[in-house]
């Protein structure tokens, strides 16, 4: 039952915290660097490949979540409609981009704790109040606890 529940929730509680924090390491190793660049001109090139940085382990994130729903043989979207589901994982993946933006504000403020603290728990907070309360019971039935009571399925 424990090994269950962590592959269920795997990317929202490990991987996307995890995957916020190593950005916020690499945004933050590059501090130092920023005021020297001042003198030149060059922060605003400085902050768009710093956000390049980002998007890039976002593509790679994604292709990473993504393919191996492809090379399964079981459908991806079982339990529900496939533009529901897609929907679904469109705003989780939205969510993780507006989290990567606000990471990118590390280099600019004075204590980058909060926000590294505040990007990495908005997944999971999203992940248990909004997505498996509402969203998901909204995408299929099986989701709804008391649909799985009435039906005596407690497994999922």
């Amino acid at each position: 039952m424990p090994m269950y529940y962590l592959n269920a929730n795997l990317i929202s509680l490990y991987i996307q915290p995890g995957l916020t924090v190593m950005a916020a390491v690499q945004i933050l190793s590059f501090r130092s660097v920023r005021p020297l660049l001042a003198p030149r001109g060059k922060m605003d090139y400085f902050d768009q490949r710093l956000a390049q940085l980002l998007f890039l382990d976002l593509a790679i994130y994604l292709v990473f979540s993504i393919v191996p729903y492809f090379f399964d043989k079981n459908p991806c979207f079982r339990y529900g409609p496939a533009w529901k589901g897609t929907l679904l994982l469109l705003m989780h993946y939205l969510l993780f981009i507006a989290c990567f933006m606000l990471i990118l504000l590390c280099i600019k403020t004075k204590y980058p704790f909060f926000i590294i603290v505040f990007a990495s728990t908005v997944p999971i907070l999203y992940h248990y109040w909004l997505e498996k309360s509402w969203l998901l019971p909204k995408y299929a039935n099986i989701y709804d606890p008391l649909w799985r009571a009435i039906h005596h399925m407690y497994i999922l």
